[in-house]
């Protein structure tokens, strides 16, 4: 009995070859002297009986087990000589056949090269799972200013609203967030959510990943590097072998397929999909208010500066007022004076009501307090405005007056009676104003 692996020569009741240890294939040699085809075949037959006699009727615990027989012909009969191969596997103890071991050299390789394959991921794939993780960054963003003015009523807020502190803010939390996901589960909520993960290049078939080094150099100088001209290092992906950017490339690592938990995928997604609602909420609440800001800010700037001009009006005006002339032509002379002075003050108090009453119109007013102070202002100004015709009349009758016509004493008692009311008025005005804490 020959092994038809090898040729070595086996004993009839052999299993498995005694050279290459394969299972054992029973040759009938072709006889010496000339047989004709039907001997041939009668030897065949009576051999295989004998073979099969040995084999198929084994019996363990009362159970029969059967042998797999499989019978092949290597030489086609000829008048001369006829060779029929028999394969016979046995099978071992126990409740498992063994499968010969005949496996084609080309399909070996095939499953070596499908079970060595890794699944890296495409640039599509990465980009919607940083979209999801800048949701949820931005989400961390948001929660940090909220904090922040919530601590702000306390006098102890953190963060102000400077585009250079924003953005500090916005990459420490970036940096933070990656580092931190990637070291403690080699992936992100982005990544998980799209079943991907970061693993080391040089050992991604022995489930290695990189360490904190490696981790670190890759999302911080890899990541901003990856990102000049418009995010150059992450269009060379679908060009790599390894679908590696940039960052990947400095830091050794790869972006490959996991498996993940079904359940924890959607919880993660519906996590992101929600925070990337209410970023985009919060985000137009944000321009919203910055813009409203501005406006305010101008406003602010706008009735500062008339205020300014009332105020240096105002100084004029009682400048020329305090005047102490040495004759009634010189007093008429101020009074003449004064009359264009109050005209001036009167046009800036004019223009310091409208910038008021702008800020009623277009809703710039950031509290009550302040809609309350606004008013309590223009109601002074409405007062300025009547201590200002007051003050006019008494210069016009100074002007017209004329000591020929009339007593002295007349327009002095005419004067005293309007600065009474003028002292009156301006008594109020100082009243309302320091209500409002102003002087």
């Amino acid at each position: 009995m020959y092994c038809v692996m090898c040729g070595t020569e086996n004993p009839d009741y052999a299993q498995f070859c005694r050279k290459c240890g394969k299972p054992v294939v029973l040759i009938s040699a072709a006889p010496a002297d000339a047989q004709t085809g039907a001997e041939a075949a009668s030897e065949a037959t009576a051999q295989r009986a004998t073979t099969s006699s040995k084999y198929l009727d084994t019996q363990q615990d009362g159970k029969t087990e059967y042998a797999s027989v499989e019978s092949m012909p290597l030489v086609e009969s000829s008048p001369f000589a006829q060779e029929e191969v028999i394969a016979v596997v046995a099978e071992p103890p126990g409740d498992q056949p063994v499968m010969p071991n005949i496996v084609d050299s080309t399909t070996t390789s095939e499953l070596e090269e499908s079970s060595s394959k890794i699944d890296y991921a495409t640039l599509g794939e990465r980009f919607l799972a940083y979209i999801w993780d800048l949701a949820v960054i931005y989400f961390i963003v948001f929660g940090l200013y909220f904090l922040s003015a919530f601590m702000g009523a306390f006098g102890k807020g953190f963060l102000s609203t400077e585009a250079s502190e924003s953005t500090l803010v916005f990459w420490l939390v970036l940096f933070s967030y990656m580092i931190t996901s990637l070291m403690l589960t080699h992936s992100t909520v982005g990544k998980y959510a799209f079943g991907l993960e970061v693993a080391s290049e040089a050992s991604e078939a022995h489930s290695k990943y990189p360490s904190f080094g490696r981790v670190l150099l890759r999302e911080t100088f890899g990541r901003i590097f990856s990102s000049f001209f418009f995010g150059v290092g992450y269009w060379r992906v679908p060009s790599s072998p390894m679908k590696q950017a940039w960052s990947d490339q400095l830091g050794r690592t790869v972006v490959r397929h996991r498996p993940v938990n079904t359940a924890l995928k959607r919880a993660l997604s519906a996590f992101a999909v929600i925070a990337l609602f209410l970023d985009i909420g919060f985000s137009i609440y944000g321009n919203w208010s910055e813009e409203r800001s501005k406006h305010h800010a101008t406003w602010e700037s706008e009735v500062a500066r008339t205020s300014e001009n009332v105020q240096t009006a105002r100084e004029a005006a009682n400048e020329i007022i305090g005047r102490e002339p040495g004759s009634l032509q010189e007093w008429q002379t101020n009074m003449n004076q004064l009359l264009p002075a109050l005209d001036r003050y009167d046009q800036s108090i004019e223009l310091m009501k409208d910038s008021l009453q702008r800020g009623g119109r277009d809703d710039l007013f950031e509290s009550e307090v302040e809609r309350h102070q606004t008013q309590v202002l223009l109601d002074v100004l409405e007062l300025r405005k009547k201590q200002i015709a007051k003050q006019r009349e008494e210069a016009r009758m100074v002007i017209d007056f004329n000591s020929s016509g009339t007593p002295f004493r007349d327009l002095q008692s005419s004067l005293r009676l309007l600065d009474s009311d003028i002292g009156g008025i301006d008594k109020t005005a100082s009243e309302m104003l320091a209500e409002i804490g102003i002087k």
